[in-house]
């Protein structure tokens, strides 16, 4: 099933699932501690002007994070209980957390924040590994694979 709806809203930071076997960029530390000050200064409205990624269904409306780890971190260290969202909204939990998952990589790789070693890692383990690909399915969807 495709993408159903995008919205925009608040989600409480806590609320928000971040999967273990995502993509994650490496910032450096310089960098993510002014992204942190950045959103003590500005608080919650920090996230108006740059607004995390998630991914949802309509079955459960459990937010998995696609963009916004750093983001993310940050409020939880200074204590903020709602981070605006753009929400993806999916049919079940299958589609939003493969979204949740490929969705890491594209946003990290568009910004040419790229661990290609991580990448082959993330992709065998979700091909070959346990089986249990992208959610829990088995093996990637060939239409991820070309």
């Amino acid at each position: 099933m495709p993408l159903l709806e995008i919205r925009y809203d608040w989600v409480p930071v806590k609320d928000i699932v971040v999967p273990e076997d995502r993509y994650w960029s490496r910032m450096d530390p310089e960098d993510y501690e002014s992204l942190r000050e950045a959103v003590k200064r500005l608080g919650e409205d920090f996230s108006r002007l740059n607004p995390v990624k998630v991914a949802t269904s309509r079955a459960d409306g459990r937010p998995m994070l696609i963009d916004g780890a750093n983001r993310l971190k940050a409020f939880k260290e200074l204590g903020l209980e709602r981070i605006f969202s753009i929400i993806a909204v999916y049919g079940s939990p299958e589609e939003a957390g493969e979204e949740a998952r490929w969705g890491s990589v594209s946003e990290n790789w568009i910004r040419a924040q790229r661990d290609s070693a991580q990448l082959i890692r993330l992709i065998r383990r979700w091909t070959e590994g346990d089986g249990e690909g992208p959610g829990g399915r088995g093996n990637l969807p060939a239409h991820k694979l070309h």
